[in-house]
């Protein structure tokens, strides 16, 4: 026995076994600091279903149906009318309906103070995107919760969560249909690797008016502001970290090339972008046996847009030796301008401008065309039955073109710049009227026209073929202009190929319309296609804008194609009116958290090239026919705002009575269970909410799963 109890004695002073600890996924580490310091600051957590309905996701948002803004937050559907989410705002409208609901007779309701995490789904599949993400919203509404409130709370938490106060907090102006003022909020380091860089970190702004309203509270006596980051990005920024005097031999096998011919040369030295985002140096070679002394260049190697296969022949003029950048006048500096869905005013040239000389201060030069001799006094009928579809229509014939001219290289540069391919001179000059000035239209080949044209929407089934070789059939809700024969073009969205330009062309018929944005939107998405034209008529354009755009129009088709005009058939059918707008200075300080001065505001208005009058502390003011957005006061003072400057909002921390939230003893969060399997051994992970519909079938015996009905791919069909 004591044999027995020496060979199985126990050291207790041994170190016992142990056991390997889990881990936790970084982004649900993120969700749980977040919902700490927030608590902190008296926000309570808010939870929701991440299969919606239409209204909450996108109407009481201030986002109907089929308005341009929901093309930013496309999403996945199921069955019966339902989606999911594409943010976390959803729960912010529960929330604020049963909170209101709750207090409705009371005489004082607290203020709305929370936070909503959680997954939200967009049909984005990209190096850049991915369909499923964490999202975290913050919404505040009370009395006076205004701008620089938010300000205040926002960098509180990125200096609780960074652990730091070594940052700047950059305010941009922005667009979101649920917010007026919105605003991007940028972040940067003082320190660390990614110090001096800005990066965009939230979207923000004061709750829409209309939103105030869908929760069921008054905007006048409520205000309040909403923001909402991504979890992923917090998580990574938190935890994860020629004409020399001999000839040159270059070997070429372009299909184009000619004697004599003159074409770019890259010289050995020289690099070449590509596509990859590698560079191709140019070194002495041997093709065949031959030694090549560079590499003749075609445009897409050049980074510029093909126009032509093979190599990019230049002019016969074209100096030889000087550097390529100078002759192409490639040494330029091309802006990419995000803008957002309300301000269709800036989808060109001179749109831009305007807005630069707004900021700036600097005088603004407007391009005046003079009017076209009028040879001709002939006109083509136009019978217009629809005033809701077409709210203004100009049009002129143009006869005796030469539609086989050279476009200037002047245009086909600007037009490259711009993202446009040259195709010939009647469609770069329509393209560059539109870019330049806003304003779509569109080129008729007038003897391909049988009779008088009618806009009209279509009949059911009736078909068209597009520009694009395309055939449609069309719903009756779709507009169109058509001749005796049928539809020739899809009214704001494209033209039909029977009657569209070509070499052959003499004869000309051109038009620049006003059509209605309800009248456009959703119909390009419906008929699968994506147009130039048809994003600026759903958005908008100048009803003022048609003769102008048609005279310019009428002037490079004459300097460049030749030919004599008509006059200008112009019917004014029934255009938007621009009513004018009270805001009252007390409210936009309210809003802002701003003192606006009068003369704060006054200059603003004259920047903008707003008229306005003012009655004590009201202004009544009148928006150019270009600016159609501002419809209330909110938009005024999202003006003045922007205008002004959003980094001179003040940090100013909001008073407000503290909240201490309730943590009952005997409830567990879900953070507790999870840092409970961390301890015993279990590994976090996110998957996607999506799986192939075969193994729902076989892990989970499940035959009825929650199917989407616009699946990215079949192994993400089921949920």
């Amino acid at each position: 026995m004591m044999q027995r109890l020496a060979s199985e004695q126990i050291d207790v002073a041994m170190p016992g076994r142990g056991q390997a600890l889990g881990s936790l996924h970084p982004v649900m580490k993120t969700w749980e600091r977040v919902e700490k310091i927030f608590a902190s600051m008296g926000f309570q957590v808010a939870d929701g279903p991440e299969i919606e309905d239409d209204w909450t996701n996108f109407t009481a948002l201030n986002s109907p149906e089929n308005h341009p803004a929901r093309s930013m937050q496309d999403t996945f559907y199921v069955e019966d009318g339902l989606l999911l989410r594409t943010h976390t705002s959803p729960m912010q409208v529960r929330y604020a309906r049963d909170h209101v609901k709750r207090y409705e007779n009371q005489l004082v309701m607290p203020d709305i103070k929370i936070i909503a995490p959680g997954r939200t789904y967009r049909v984005d599949s990209d190096a850049t995107h991915s369909p499923m993400f964490h999202q975290v919203e913050g919404l505040w509404i009370g009395k006076n919760t205004n701008f620089a409130d938010l300000k205040a709370v926002y960098q509180g938490f990125l200096e609780a969560f960074f652990e730091t106060t070594a940052l700047k907090l950059r305010f941009r102006p922005s667009y979101f249909p649920f917010t007026e003022p919105s605003a991007e909020i940028d972040i940067a380091f003082d320190k660390g690797n990614l110090a001096g860089r800005w990066l965009e970190i939230s979207g923000a702004g004061q709750v829409h008016p209309i939103v105030l309203k869908n929760f069921g509270l008054d905007p006048e006596t409520y205000i309040g502001f909403a923001f909402g980051s991504g979890l992923e990005r917090l998580t990574m920024l938190k935890y994860v970290n020629v004409g020399e005097a001999t000839p040159l031999s270059i070997v070429c096998g372009a299909p184009n090339v000619a004697p004599n011919m003159k074409v770019p040369c890259a010289r050995i030295g020289a690099e070449i972008p590509l596509d990859s985002g590698d560079v191709l140096h140019i070194k002495l070679g041997k093709l065949r046996g031959v030694e090549s002394h560079g590499m003749l260049c075609s445009a897409k190697e050049l980074g510029m847009i093909q126009i032509q296969d093979g190599l990019l022949q230049l002019d016969d003029d074209a100096p030889v030796g000087m550097d390529i950048r100078q002759y192409l006048q490639l040494d330029d500096t091309i802006l990419e301008i995000k803008l957002t869905p309300n301000r269709a005013d800036c989808l060109s040239v001179r749109g831009i401008a305007r807005e630069v000389s707004a900021l700036t201060g600097s005088s603004l030069v407007v391009h005046k065309t003079p009017a076209v001799a009028v040879s001709l006094e002939k006109r083509l009928p136009v019978h217009i039955t629809e005033p809701n579809l077409c709210g203004r229509f100009s049009g002129r014939i143009i006869e005796g073109v030469n539609a086989k001219a050279k476009t200037p290289s002047w245009m086909i540069q600007r037009l490259e710049r711009a993202g446009q391919r040259s195709v010939s001179a009647l469609v770069d000059i329509s393209n560059y009227v539109m870019l330049e000035i806003g304003q779509p239209n569109h080129i008729f080949d007038l003897d391909k026209l049988t009779g008088d044209l009618c806009v009209r929407y279509a009949k059911a089934q009736e078909e068209v073929v597009l520009l694009n070789g395309k055939t449609v059939s069309l719903q009756e809700d779709v507009g169109v202009i058509a001749d005796q024969i049928g539809v020739q073009s899809l009214a704001g969205i494209m033209g039909g190929m029977h009657s569209s330009t070509s070499d052959q062309t003499c004869n000309v018929y051109v038009e620049s319309a006003f059509w209605w944005p309800s009248s456009i939107q959703g119909r390009c998405k419906r008929l699968g296609l994506t147009t130039d034209a048809a994003h600026r008529f759903e958005r908008g354009v100048d009803p003022q804008n048609t003769v102008y755009a048609l005279e310019y129009l009428s002037q490079l088709i004459i300097e460049i194609c030749g030919g004599i005009a008509s006059i200008i058939d112009d019917q004014i059918i029934n255009i938007p009116t621009t009513n004018p707008v009270n805001m009252r200075l007390s409210r936009a300080q309210k809003i802002t958290g701003i003192d606006f001065t009068e003369k704060d505001v006054s200059e603003i208005f004259d920047k903008l090239g707003f008229s306005w009058e003012k009655n004590g502390d009201v202004f009544k003011v009148t928006a150019p026919s270009c600016r159609f957005d501002i419809e209330r006061e909110e938009d005024l003072i999202e003006e003045v705002l922007r205008i002004y400057g959003y980094d001179n909002l003040p940090v100013r921390p909001p008073i407000a009575p503290q909240q201490f939230l309730p943590v009952p003893d005997q409830v567990r969060s879900v953070h507790d269970l999870r840092h409970l399997l961390m301890t015993i051994g279990y590994h976090e992970t996110v998957h996607y909410s999506f799986v192939p519909k075969s193994w729902e079938q076989q892990f989970s015996e499940n035959t009825k799963p929650i199917q989407l009905l616009n699946p990215i791919s079949e192994n993400m069909a089921v949920m």
